[in-house]
C-alpha cells in the first residue's frame, strides 16, 4: 500500500499558516514523501496505526529510532521536510487520513494536490 505525506499550506489573513488549526476540505496540500507498507487488513483502525507510526517518524529525532522507522526518518530529514504537523494529511492507499491535535480522522478523497515549495515543503514528483 502507497502511503502519501501531504502538506498543508493553506494561508489565512496576513498569510499566517492555518493548517494548523486542522485540516479543512479544500485546503491545499502538497504531497511531499510516499513510501510502501505491507497492508494486514486495511481497517480504518489499521491505516490510523500506520498514520500514527508516519508521525512518530516524521517528528522524532532519526537517532532515536530503529529500523524501517529510523531509516524513513533519516529520508524525509534528507529532503529537509518539516515535521509532519496537525493539519497535514496521511493517504494511506486511497484514504486520506488528516492529523488532528491527537490522533488522525478519515477525510474526504478529493485532495486539494498543488504543487509549490515552501520552506520546509518540497513537492514529491514520486507520489
Amino acid at each position: 500500500m502507497r502511503i502519501t505525506i501531504f502538506h498543508n499550506v493553506a494561508t489565512g489573513g496576513a498569510g499566517r499558516h492555518v493548517g494548523f488549526d486542522g485540516y479543512q476540505p479544500g485546503q491545499p496540500l502538497v504531497p511531499v514523501f510516499a513510501y510502501d507498507v505491507e497492508p494486514l487488513d486495511g481497517s480504518i483502525e489499521e491505516l490510523q496505526v500506520i498514520a500514527e507510526l508516519a508521525f512518530e517518524a516524521f517528528n522524532a529525532d532519526p537517532e532515536l529510532l530503529t529500523g524501517r522507522q529510523r531509516d524513513l526518518a533519516t529520508r524525509y530529514r534528507g529532503r529537509l521536510l518539516r515535521s509532519l504537523s496537525v493539519g497535514d494529511v496521511v493517504r494511506a492507499g486511497l484514504i486520506p487520513l488528516a492529523c488532528d491535535s491527537a490522533g488522525f480522522r478519515v477525510v474526504p478523497a478529493d485532495l486539494n494536490e498543488v504543487r509549490v515549495t515552501q520552506h520546509g515543503t518540497r513537492p514529491f514528483e514520486g507520489s
